[in-house]
């Protein structure tokens, strides 16, 4: 799924359905939402790491205390991991 139809399902689970289509799509949205639980729960948790991970990266670097060069390959394969992650749900 794209970030985009995440929002829209979002949107459309949490709003009150007025009559039989909406209480349809209400409910379809629902369940979309439900089997994709485990696999969002899991992917936020990869990418706030991710960023922090990348920030903290950032910040060491502003100030002088990175002697490593590969640290900022390290972070970026952090953040395309997770958003590799991100793909592979969108192909759903």
């Amino acid at each position: 799924m794209t970030p985009d139809e995440l929002r829209r399902l979002a949107e459309e689970a949490t709003q009150r359905p007025q009559d039989d289509m909406e209480m349809m799509r209400y409910y379809t949205a629902q369940n979309s939402l439900i089997a994709l639980t485990p696999d969002l729960a899991r992917l936020c948790a990869e990418m706030a790491e991710a960023l922090d991970d990348y920030i903290e990266a950032l910040d060491g670097f502003a100030v002088g205390k990175h002697d490593d060069p590969q640290w900022p390959e390290q972070s970026f394969a952090r953040l395309r991991a997770a958003l590799a992650k991100l793909s592979e749900l969108e192909a759903r």
